[in-house]
């Protein structure tokens, strides 16, 4: 038993060593996911690793009787991982980046130690993802439930109520359900603390799977509870107190209230973990065989140190790929984007739309413009990338890339459209917006490796595929956009109409030197 010891802390000490070298190799997105730690919707992730290691510490007893053998078939599948980081690396994708650099990590634990240490590890190794930043992608989905939701409580409650988008108006004001009330933060710290109490708890894999989805649901439901609230509040009267509150305090308070009944009922079904005899050492019998041990000890050693070689050998392919793909030729340039032509009956016009304009951080360039059928203007804008442009904050897809300015207008609706673009038909994003001066109806859609779509995975696979290829075509956002008139519906015939007429490959393909004139990129 006493070499099996030794075997696990020699496998400890190489574990140890390999992080810090892949650390160093994925230095950047590291440092990416160490950032978001200190941020309030993640700040829970600082906890994950010291209280998994006592997860894994927990189960010493029956990793005692094991002895870590490398499973080098993990090889295939970090390898796997580190291609999919080049993807996300190529897109700008942090996401896609931090979760794989943490199933590398995971995936070097499972290799390193065998697949029968990693069977008795697997609620601690599934931790481990807790530390990975993961979930701003939900923040709108949970934003529209909880307003849904709320309005529907508020429709059982006979209290009037329209929505609007994110906006729920009732007869005392108006109530937006912000990002920092889509309850993201209280949803993963559920599921974090969930995790643990699931482990502690239960033994068998259906109870912690029935916890973990009450974990999931009940603080959704609560969040659209606790705004209801807030709503409900104002209509009654209670106008300065709702519009007065910390929000986000009472927030917390309410449902770490509702999380603590939860774990209460939770621990009903609790079951005792079996009490494991303790193991004794060596006996006579083994020691006869010393010698053979210590050479199997040895060579057990030299395939711990093989493995976590050869781990960060493929691992390390990635990012070395990616310092490859990122030296451009001297020879791109942004340019300047010319004005689209369109045939008749459509003529470019300098008319604007109320001031409306999208915003996109670090593009290589940008072109608004407007054109007139008849009294109907469409406004065109397009955000221009460039292979390998400005760096980290110019991105393609990325949540921080605003159709509208958030101060001035208020999304009402949002869904899809069909369109004929330059032949091809494509399915473009469709969002109506409201201001205090006007509504509109915007048209957004990608062009990336030559071709046009709406779906973001589309538009993020054409990106790498072009980057992977080293194409020098650019890629940019498209946005359209046409007032909502009182009484008149036609806005999305107005835009399909616009687009059949519009060509813009030609302008995408080849944008000008910026001394040859064009209308000057902001």
């Amino acid at each position: 038993m006493a070499s099996k010891t030794s075997s696990w802390r020699v496998a400890l000490l190489i574990l140890g060593c390999t992080f810090v070298l892949l650390v160093a190799e994925y230095w950047s997105t590291a440092n990416s996911i160490a950032e978001q730690w200190f941020t309030s919707t993640y700040s829970h992730a600082v906890l994950v690793l010291p209280i998994g290691l006592y997860l894994g510490w927990r189960r010493r007893r029956q990793l005692v009787s094991l002895t870590p053998t490398p499973s080098f078939w993990m090889l295939i599948w970090i390898g796997v991982l580190g291609f999919a980081w080049l993807l996300g690396e190529l897109t700008s994708t942090a996401v896609v980046q931090h979760f794989c650099l943490g199933a590398v990590m995971v995936s070097i634990i499972w290799g390193e130690i065998g697949t029968p240490a990693a069977r008795v590890l697997a609620m601690p190794l599934l931790f481990l993802f807790f530390a990975v930043p993961m979930g701003d992608s939900l923040i709108p989905l949970l934003q529209d439930f909880s307003a849904w939701f709320a309005v529907k409580l508020l429709d059982l409650t006979r209290v009037p109520a329209l929505l609007e988008g994110r906006v729920i108006t009732i007869p005392s004001g108006r109530w937006e359900v912000a990002e920092a009330c889509s309850g993201i933060r209280y949803l993963l710290a559920s599921l974090t603390i969930g995790f643990v109490f699931a482990d502690i708890t239960y033994r068998k894999w259906g109870r912690r799977l029935a916890f973990l989805t009450a974990c999931a649901l009940v603080p959704v439901l609560a969040n659209g509870l606790r705004i209801y609230g807030i709503i409900l509040t104002d209509y009654l009267g209670g106008t300065r107190l709702a519009r007065s509150a910390d929000h986000i305090l009472a927030g917390l308070i309410f449902l770490s209230i509702v999380t603590v009944l939860l774990f209460a009922l939770g621990m009903r079904w609790r079951e005792e973990a079996p009490r494991e005899p303790l193991k004794g050492f060596a006996s006579d019998g083994e020691s006869t065989g010393h010698a053979s041990t210590a050479v199997k000890a040895t060579a057990s050693v030299s395939r711990l140190v093989l493995f976590a070689a050869l781990s960060l050998m493929v691992a390390g392919v990635a990012p070395l790929t990616a310092k490859f793909l990122s030296q451009r030729p001297l020879v791109v340039n942004s340019g300047n984007l010319q004005a689209p032509r369109v045939s008749l009956p459509w003529s470019p016009t300098g008319r604007d739309l109320f001031g409306w304009r999208p915003a996109m951080p670090a593009p290589d360039t940008e072109l608004a413009q407007g054109y007139l059928l008849q009294d109907r203007v469409v406004t065109l804008y397009v955000a221009y990338y460039v292979p390998g442009g400005k760096g980290k904050d110019a991105k393609l897809v990325s949540s921080t890339n605003e159709l509208f300015d958030r101060i001035r207008w208020q999304s009402t609706r949002e869904g899809s459209a069909e369109a004929t673009i330059e032949g091809n038909s494509v399915s473009v994003h469709q969002t109506s917006v409201r201001s205090a001066e006007a509504s509109l109806v915007l048209w957004n859609w990608y062009w990336a490796d030559g071709k046009f779509t709406s779906n973001t995975y589309e538009a993020k696979w054409l990106l790498a595929k072009s980057r992977l290829t080293r194409s020098q075509l650019g890629s940019a956002v498209i946005v359209i956009a046409t007032e909502e008139q009182p009484g008149d519906s036609s806005e999305a015939e107005i835009l399909r109409n616009f687009v059949g007429h519009l060509s813009l490959s030609e302008t995408l393909r080849s944008p000008k030197p910026k001394d040859t004139g064009g209308p000057p990129s902001r």
